[in-house]
């Protein structure tokens, strides 16, 4: 049985990201567990933020706030994947991600850092 009136008590579970090409990344996760729902999930939030630090240092970070920030822009899904489009090639950016209710979102998912890929013209 579930509370109605809390945000889910778990992010998404099994964050993963990888770049699809130079200027894209696709996030993927599974469902936050059934016990930790609290209330029915109307969609997931993913945050991208764009970073100018190496992939280690910024997965040391975790934000706390739920808030985007100048250098991060979020897309809600309802679906367990999403892809970034239109990035700059080969720069460094974060993915978070959350789970919501009509009360609120849950925690954010941990840090998961990567490069879009590098382009080059070839003659």
């Amino acid at each position: 049985m579930f509370n109605s009136r809390l945000v889910p008590a778990s992010p998404p579970a099994n964050l993963t990201a990888y770049n699809t090409s130079s200027t894209s990344i696709r996030v993927s996760w599974d469902p936050v567990p059934a016990p930790l729902r609290q209330g029915f999930i109307l969609g997931y939030r993913v945050y991208l933020i764009a970073t100018h630090g190496q992939p280690e240092q910024n997965r040391r970070r975790r934000k706390r706030t739920s808030r985007p920030t100048r250098n991060e822009i979020f897309m809600d899904t309802a679906n367990l994947t999403t892809e970034f489009q239109g990035l700059e090639k080969y720069f460094n950016y974060c993915v978070q991600a959350v789970a919501y209710t009509r009360i609120g979102e849950s925690n954010r998912t941990n840090v998961t850092c990567m490069f879009t890929d590098e382009d080059g013209e070839y003659s």
